[in-house]
This record gives C-alpha cells, structure tokens and sequence, in this order.
C-alpha cells in the first residue's frame, strides 16, 4: 500500500483512478493495487467510477498512522495475514503449523517483518511499541471475525458484532427492536453499513436476513406484529427483494395466514407461537371459517330496509373457492354509494361499528368504510373501486356467480379477477392469497391481462408493475412461469418510456434477463411504439412522430 495514493485518496473523496494518474504519485499498477488493499480492509468502495471512503475505525486508525508519517508500505493484504497470527504469542513452529508453510518460509517471513515483531523466550508476537498499528490489527482482526450476513453496493454489509466491539455504521434488526416496543435483550451488536437513517421497514428486514432459526424469526413477526399499524407492505416486500429473503417474507405472512410454509424449521408449532406472543403481549387477530360469515350476512340482511347487490372479493370469496379455510375479514364490493349505505347501517344495526385509526398498509386499501366488532371479521367495503385504482367493471360482474338471493343478493367475484385485485392491494397477506389461488386453482391468463388491458387509464402503468412485481416475485416462489407476465412487461416497458430511459433502468423495475428486455425493445421499436434516443449507451422513449430521435437532457 503506497502513502502518497492513500493520503491523495483521504484528501480528494471522491476521486477516480484517472484522477489519481494524473498526480503521476504511482503506477496505474499501484494505485490498483493500494485500492484493493483498503476495500479489502474495509475502508473504501467503488461509486458510479469514484471511490468513496467509509468512516469506520480502521479508516481512524489508518489517518493516524499516516499522521504519524507511518510507511504504509507495511500494510498490505500479505502482512496483515501475518502479523494477525502472532496477536497471540507463538514459537515458529506453531506459526509454520497455522499457516500451512515450511519452518524455513516461517522463520524467512519473521525476519521479514521484524521490525513490528517482539521476541519473549522461544515466542514471537506483535510488539506493542506502536499502539495505532496493534490497533489497526485488532480492529481488522474483530472485524475479520465478524459475522458479515450480507454485502452489497456501494459498500452495504450486514454485520453481527460482539457487544462492546466498536464499530461505524447504523444499529439495526434486533439491536433496534427495544425503540419500537419489543423489549429483547441481544448478546450481540446488529449493525448495518455504511450509518444512515433506517426505516422501521429496514430493520425488520435487516433482522430477518440475520435470522438463523425459528427462534429468531418469532421475534421478527412479534416485531411485526407490534409495528404493523405504521409499516409498509410494499416498502417490506422491495427491501426483502434487495436482501434475499421474499421467500421468507412470503413464510411469515403465510405462517401468520394460518397457510402452509416452505421453511418449515424457521417456525414453531402455533401452540409454542401463542404461548410465546401471550409473554410479549403480543395480540393476535382471531380468523373466522364460513358458518360465522355466513351468518354476519344472515343477521345484516334482517335489518336491510332497501335492496342491496353484493359481490365478494377477498378471503370469504376464497374460502368458498377452497383456497383458504379462514380469513380475518371480508371484502365487499357494491355498485352505489345507496347501496353501500344501507348495508352499512344494516351492519351497525347489528353491533358492527366503523373504524377510524387504521393500519397504514388497511388504509392505502382506500375503502368507502370498514367495520369492526369484537369476536367478529373486519368488513371492507369498497363501492365499484378497489384500491382506488381498478373498477369492478361490468365484465367483472358478468364473471361473478350469484351465491345468495334474497333481499341481499351475493355474488362471489371470479378468480382471476380476485387476483387481479389482490395483485394491486398493498395488504401483507393479499401475495400469499395469490399464491394459494396460483397453487390450487387453474387460472385463465388471457382474462386477467384483458382486463388490465381495458382498465389501463384506472392503472396509469405505475400499478402495472406493482402487478408485474408481485407476478414476478409469484414466478419465483413457485418456480412456473405466468404467461401474462411478459405482456404487462410491454406495457411498463411502454409506462417507463414516457421518459428517455435507459436498459440498466428498465432492469430496476422490471427483473427480466437483459435479453429479454433488449429483444422487447427491438420488437416495441420496429413497431414504432419507441425510439432509441442518440445517447450512449443509448435511451428509449415513447415515439413522437413529429420529430426525430435527441439525445436526451
């Protein structure tokens, strides 16, 4: 590791290598070299070509030592190795043991870095007249130990440390778990990097990648659980994407669904789950089967004083399908706000009031009203728009079958239409009721893209990927293919091209191969739908038939 790069490298945050060359302190070769070192040291990353340093303590101890004016020629990859295994004392043939070489390599090495090396009796360790260099290794040396559960950009890692250990970063998962009403005691320091501010929905994520066991993911849920009212599912779901670990959230969600799981050692039997939220007092919503819905309708319906047309579209509809056996509430859709009304005082005539604080994730549902009633389901009730996004369209209502007549007429919405809508929600177990209707039931593609086809100005493209996200993370979960996907892929190819926009873009939102999206392009191209613009690499954008192809501002 050269001085003069390291100090440049300390002075100019922010440079590039090109940068760093024309200084002319070094060789291309060198400064290559001297950057390797100090990523593999932890103390810088690479951002759009520049480097940039990470604040941690090893990058403190290293401006000491060059305040100092310490040759940092010392410090490489190769040395640091070395004197790491002489932090405790050891005679040369032990070393020649630990790192696998010859007692004459060995005894050729201690001669060779000396200089930092005392001699007690017949053991060599790492002196101690330098106290910021015995530093330096003991913070590489904790740091090397440490349980690094993740990496990735720009210099992002997941770290498990001991307590005490100093550290440069963010508190985060369990460490984080008591601020927001959870009171665990952990042995152990989660920490994520580089410090900034994290989102409760982070650290909940954070802590589900860290977990290992049953007993770590109850925590997790209990944290849920606990923060449920404030968290977005979506901002869940995209962060469990980044970290690996969807599946796991799709278990959870699942688990807390009553539904079968796929990793079934990371869960305890629901009696032990119970027992467990009982200490943390942790409540858990009670689930309703098919008689006690059943009967919410039968008693609403007496006290109808007008004609209502309901149609059913959540997890009661699901439960009639045989894709779920209980739900938590039940979601209705009727056709006027008249209709609506009557229902609604029907349902308050029989001790059913309505709610006003609701869950974040409950109240981006956009309903007209919910209702609640202790023992009982809470009542959605959207009136001909769901989400406030798609309508339930006359064709929607054409596909629903009548399941009950009288002066409340129920209609149970199609599948692929209660996909449809479930696929837009921005509630947790919505994806999971999706995956049951894809596990159990055969569904008619061409309908679902169809409507969304036909309600494209209620989905202004944002919300086709929403659905396109949601059918991706569907592909993966359950390892088939969905034939729709690839079409909605045209349509937010299209959506995100209102803009110019490049491929790597287009690969943030839509997680196709670059093949993929690159043959789409081609094809969206020839039918003139987009134009490339003069960029390079280049950008699409919708095509404008009044003027050639810029390059973009």
């Amino acid at each position: 590791m050269r001085s003069e790069v390291v100090k440049q490298i300390f002075a100019r945050n922010g440079c590039s290598i090109g940068d760093l060359a024309k200084e002319k302190i070094a060789s291309i070769y060198t400064i290559y070299r001297t950057i390797e070192e100090l990523e593999w040291l932890g103390v810088v990353f690479f951002e759009k070509g520049t480097i940039k340093i990470l604040e941690t303590p090893v990058t403190a101890v290293i401006k000491k030592l060059i305040s100092d004016d310490f040759d940092l020629k010392i410090i490489s990859k190769k040395s640091i190795e070395f004197y790491l295994q002489l932090l405790e004392a050891k005679t040369p043939q032990e070393l020649a043991q630990e790192i696998e070489k010859s007692e004459a390599h060995t005894n050729a090495l201690i001669k060779k870095y000396s200089h930092f090396l005392q001699k007690n009796g017949s053991k060599y360790s790492v002196s101690s007249l330098n106290p910021a260099f015995l530093d330096l290794l003991k913070l590489v040396a904790a740091a090397k130990n440490a349980d690094q559960y993740w990496s990735g950009k720009h210099g992002e890692k997941l770290l498990k440390l001991s307590q005490g250990f100093p550290f440069d970063g963010t508190l985060t998962a369990f460490s984080r778990f008591n601020e927001f009403g959870l009171m665990i005691f952990t042995p152990n320091q989660y920490v994520f990097q580089p410090k900034k501010e994290l989102s409760i929905e982070e650290i909940l994520v954070h802590a589900i990648r860290f977990s290992k066991q049953a007993s770590d993911i109850v925590l997790c849920i209990f944290f849920y659980l606990q923060n449920k009212h404030r968290a977005n599912v979506a901002e869940i779901e995209k962060n469990c994407e980044k970290f690996g670990v969807l599946n796991l959230w799709f278990d959870i969600v699942s688990y807390l669904e009553d539904q079968p799981v796929k990793e079934k050692k990371m869960f305890l039997p629901k009696a032990e789950f119970l027992e467990k939220a009982a200490v943390y007092e942790i409540k858990t919503k009670p689930r309703f089967g098919e008689s006690a819905i059943t009967q919410i309708f039968i008693s609403a319906e007496k006290k109808l004083k007008e004609k209502a047309k309901a149609f059913l579209i959540g997890g009661n509809a699901l439960i009639e399908y045989g894709a779920k056996n209980s739900t938590k509430d039940i979601d209705i859709v009727l056709l006027s706000a008249k209709e609506a009304q009557s229902l609604i005082e029907a349902l308050k005539a029989i001790g059913f009031v309505e709610l006003k604080g609701k869950e974040l994730q409950y109240d981006q549902l956009e309903a007209f009203t919910m209702l609640v009633k202790e023992d009982h389901p809470r009542i959605d009730i959207f009136v001909n728009k769901i989400c406030g996004m798609l309508e339930f369209s006359e064709r929607m209502q054409k596909r629903s079958r009548q399941t009950k007549s009288g002066k409340l007429e129920l209609y149970l919405a199609s599948l692929e239409d209660i996909f449809l809508l479930k696929s837009v929600s921005s509630r947790d177990s919505d994806l999971v009721d999706c995956e049951n209707i894809m596990s159990k039931k055969s569904l008619e593609w061409n309908i679902i893209f169809s409507e969304i086809t036909k309600q494209e100005k209620n989905l202004e493209g944002m919300k086709e990927l929403i659905i396109l996200e949601h059918i991706e993370a569907l592909e993966n979960r359950l390892g088939t293919k969905i034939p729709a996907a690839k079409k909605i892929a045209n349509k937010g190819i299209l959506f995100l091209a209102k803009k110019p926009v490049s491929i790597a873009q287009i690969k943030e939102k839509i997680k196709f191969p670059e093949t993929t999206i690159r043959n789409k392009i081609i094809r969206l191209v020839k039918a003139k739908k987009i134009t490339k613009t003069k960029d390079k690499p280049f950008k699409i954008v919708l095509t404008d038939a009044k003027s050639s192809p810029k390059k973009s501002p």
